[in-house]
């Protein structure tokens, strides 16, 4: 067995050494902790079927100076962003080469925040974990022998995703507009590379008042924005969202996978937010065009979140 206590040292050195940055960095620039958001997303709360991207985690923690959530210089809006994310074939317990591999990974980073004119910028790089050593199988199979759901076989742990640690990076432009009050249009662009190496363009929308005066952060597998700081506006908010992504290389696809991955990725989702005072929360589905060329149909996942804003 590979010895996973380097990877997993190196991890909890870079957040602390990430966390004692920011802090640092605050005690001589006026950054505050201005708030946490996070997103829980399953295919459970979609399709219902345990398969493909299964399961995925964003946790965000915002510090701001003097409350700016967008200010016109970087470094003076901080996430500090934590992710988990899971993929499994299209059946637990089987033996087929041709399915996509098992594969976890767990990653800690850091983003800016600022605009430039009329274009909002999210920059940021995260430390990722990748393969048996994120811990993610584990966690799944003890959720699966508590609910008596089937596990990964010999076969497909023993040829899940390898072990490794990459630095990978991020940005994202967007340029948010308002044809009506209750109405606000953001296309964006995305460019990833470490983990994941692609391009993205696509466009949110919302009918409410959805992310008011509030930092937002994307979940990289829904595709949902959420609010990490608290949000300005009560009420019901729709939320929709579109996107196209070519994929030129991605770890969840080693070259010995057998089958071929689909480097076009598509992405609709659909939500609803009700705010009422300190409480908010959050729900929506995501439909995944096929990873995997052969992939007899496509993905719905589901994405949740509850905040109590102190």
């Amino acid at each position: 067995m590979q010895n996973r206590r380097f990877p997993r040292t190196t991890a909890a050195l870079a957040l602390s050494l990430l966390t004692y940055s920011t802090y640092a960095h605050a005690e001589g620039s006026g950054l505050a902790y201005a708030g946490t958001g996070w997103l829980l997303t399953n295919d459970v709360a979609g399709d219902g079927e345990d398969r493909w991207e299964t399961s995925s985690t964003s946790l965000s923690v915002a510090f701001l100076t003097g409350g700016d959530v967008m200010p016109s210089t970087p470094f003076k809006a901080i996430e500090l962003r934590h992710t988990t994310r899971l993929a499994s074939p299209q059946w637990l317990g089987w033996t087929d080469r041709t399915d996509r591999p098992i594969g976890g990974t767990m990653t800690f980073g850091a983003y800016t925040h600022y605009a430039t004119g009329p274009i909002e910028w999210a920059v940021g790089a995260d430390l990722a974990l990748i393969g048996e050593q994120s811990g993610l199988l584990d966690v799944q199979d003890a959720i699966h022998d508590a609910f008596d759901y089937v596990k990964a076989s010999e076969f497909q742990r023993e040829n899940q995703i390898e072990d490794d640690t990459r630095i990978a990076g991020k940005i994202e432009l967007g340029l948010p507009f308002k044809p009506t009050n209750g109405l606000a249009v953001r296309p964006f662009l995305e460019f990833a590379a470490g983990v994941e190496d692609f391009g993205r363009i696509g466009v949110d929308i919302v009918l409410g008042q959805f992310g008011k005066g509030s930092l937002m952060a994307r979940d990289e597998v829904s595709g949902f924005r959420y609010a990490v700081t608290p949000q300005e506006a009560d009420g019901l908010s729709v939320i929709a969202g579109a996107d196209y992504a070519w994929v030129e290389n991605s770890v969840f696809f080693p070259d010995e996978f057998d089958g071929s991955f689909e480097q076009e990725r598509i992405r609709y989702r659909l939500g609803a937010s009700y705010k009422k005072g300190k409480h908010e929360v959050f729900f929506g589905n995501t439909w995944l065009s096929q990873q995997v060329i052969d992939a007899p149909e496509a993905q719905r996942i589901g994405s949740l979140n509850y905040s109590f804003r102190f």
